[in-house]
């Protein structure tokens, strides 16, 4: 139902909005254009340190299904515990905003990535058939994954900066 409600959203997005388009001579568009950002070191850390993150990230959901159904001992509970993890994104997004405007972005990032790392270590650590302790490492896990919603859109501005200011 999340996918679905996520896909109808995306759908509404792309049909709905819509940009002047922008008329770039063919000339101008080379290899050697799209291959300008990655000269910008911040920029190459950033996308490194996302796509790293994101690629695990992906890991833990697809193994999400295994931990509610064999460890948890809920074979239907999948989209609910799915669910409860990005309502709790959804509700630490405002936190991690906070934090981010107290500290370096970086070390924000770095621990929200820490504490989703922690929280999925813990979920281990949950005795088998679930119980509090596993939704409390869920939610857990929610808080660390907010981190990584709102943070790398964060850093970006500050790699292009970096970029203009350094040519």
């Amino acid at each position: 139902a999340l996918g679905v409600l996520a896909t109808v959203g995306m759908l509404a997005a792309g049909v709905l909005l819509r940009e002047p388009p922008v008329v770039v001579p063919r000339e101008k568009m080379s290899l050697k254009t799209l291959l300008l950002p990655l000269r910008n070191k911040p920029f190459r850390s950033v996308l490194a340190g996302t796509s790293v993150a994101r690629l695990a990230f992906t890991f833990m959901t697809a193994g999400m299904p295994y931990f509610v159904v064999h460890w948890m001992k809920d074979p239907g509970g999948v989209p609910k515990a799915m669910g409860f993890v990005m309502a709790m994104v959804g509700l630490f997004i405002p936190f991690w905003r906070w934090v981010i405007g107290r500290w370096d972005k970086g070390r924000a990032y770095a621990a929200g990535l820490s504490v989703t790392g922690l929280a999925m270590a813990s979920l281990w650590l949950t005795p088998r058939g679930g119980g509090a302790a596993a939704w409390i490492s869920l939610s857990v896990v929610g808080m660390g994954l907010a981190a990584h919603w709102v943070a790398p859109t964060a850093l970006l501005p500050d790699a292009i900066d970096w970029d203009e200011h350094h040519s």
